[in-house]
């Protein structure tokens, strides 16, 4: 139990706060009046703890909501980011279609160009065939042409 000392001087107060005095000291001496005064003491200091748990509970949540609103902010801002590498990403993504529906027509237009490389192969080939049958019958002609000078040169000798 705690003890309340009420230590003052009633000759260092005015006449009319003396018997507020007197009755401060005779309740401080009282055992029941110590007790309800330690009762009060352990009350108080319960609310002074709660309030105390409260404030800082507040204080807490404060804090929490603080760093919720900047994780907020920054959600926010990824988000952001996001849609816009996202718009760049298609883009990107059209930029490459176009260049393969280009090379697509390159690729074609390749083709055709092959195949006609192919067709005037071959018509070069038949054109040498050709070729090749005419110098044949060149060379026979030229052949029976000498027979024939040939000839004509063993009769004129006669």
């Amino acid at each position: 139990m705690k003890q309340y000392f009420l230590n003052i001087n009633e000759d260092d107060f005015p006449e009319i706060y003396r018997p507020v005095i007197r009755r401060l000291r005779m309740a401080s001496e009282n055992e029941e009046m110590q007790y309800q005064m330690e009762m009060e003491d352990d009350y108080l200091e319960e609310l002074r703890e709660r309030e105390r748990e409260a404030a800082q509970k507040d204080q807490v949540i404060k804090e929490q909501g603080k760093e919720l609103k900047a994780q907020g902010k920054e959600l926010k801002a990824q988000g952001k980011e996001l849609k816009a590498q996202g718009k760049v990403i298609e883009e990107k993504d059209k930029a490459l279609e176009e260049k393969d529906k280009t090379l697509e027509a390159q690729d074609k237009a390749l083709e055709e160009k092959d195949k006609a490389l192919e067709e005037k192969d071959k018509v070069l080939e038949e054109k040498d065939k050709v070729l090749e049958e005419k110098n044949k019958a060149l060379e026979e002609k030229n052949k029976a042409l000498e027979d024939m000078k040939r000839q004509l040169a063993e009769i004129r000798k006669k």
